[in-house]
């Protein structure tokens, strides 16, 4: 698949034991690394305009060819089990923080919030098994959630999904690939 002049997917995507699809991608006369996890995708060793160019790439062919790219993530996953490697989500989760059971059904997704102390962070569940943290720097200035706190935040929504599956159902979300990606 071909993007802008000189960008192009020379490979991939091809599964990793830490549960990505890896690319090659060709940017002029530099290959350039480059993997898709469940919750988007990143640039191995680029300056800004490469990496920029490899990750419309990526995020291209995500969106032309879902189906291969979910698929690899899931062989992906297994690699990962096999391997025991943990995933961005096996952190604790303080007792202080509480989903709210009324999450906000779109058509991209579901999102939740989530209390954490005296401040609250949206995660959106996606029907291709990515979970996002929808924390806004720009209306939290003082950073009162911490970055572990948003990986946590995360956490608590996929336990939540996982222990209401006959919602989840009715919410659009498959919780046997979040089970299978993100445990």
């Amino acid at each position: 698949m071909s993007f802008p002049e000189t960008t192009q997917i020379v490979s991939g995507p091809i599964p990793d034991e830490y549960g990505n699809a890896c690319f090659v991608v060709q940017v002029g006369d530099r290959s350039v690394d480059a993997f898709a996890s469940a919750d988007g995708c990143a640039v191995r060793e680029a300056d800004f305009d490469v990496g920029s160019q490899v990750m419309n790439a990526v995020s291209n062919f995500r969106r032309h060819a879902p189906e291969k790219v979910l698929s690899c993530l899931c062989e992906a996953a297994t690699l990962r089990r096999r391997a025991g490697h943990p995933t961005e989500l096996e952190v604790p989760i303080p007792d202080s923080m509480h989903v709210r059971p009324d999450p906000d059904v779109r058509d991209r997704g579901v999102r939740f919030t989530v209390d954490v102390g005296p401040s609250s962070v949206g995660v959106l569940v996606t029907g291709d098994g990515a979970i996002i943290d929808c924390y806004d720097l720009l209306h939290h200035p003082t950073g009162e959630v911490q970055p572990e706190g948003l990986l946590a935040a995360r956490r608590a929504v996929l336990d939540f999904v996982l222990a209401h599956p006959g919602h989840a159902s009715a919410w659009g979300i498959d919780c046997q690939l979040l089970d299978l990606l993100w445990n």
